[in-house]
């Protein structure tokens, strides 16, 4: 999943089902990225999940 994310920032936008999509998504890539190789922040109405490694984003708005 990873490899087709490289590169790229991918963005979930509504409501609490997008809400759950997104915290899915996160929670299965946070096991698999090194600690040092990720974040999670928190900016405004944003949450933002980076694979730094990876060069990609996952956010929800």
């Amino acid at each position: 999943m990873l490899e087709n994310l490289r590169g790229k920032r991918m963005m979930f936008v509504g409501d609490s089902l997008n809400r759950g999509q997104f915290t899915s998504m996160v929670c299965l890539l946070h096991k698999i990225v090194p600690n040092d190789a990720k974040s999670l922040d928190k900016v405004d109405s944003f949450t933002i999940f980076t694979a730094k490694d990876y060069n990609a984003t996952i956010e929800f708005y």
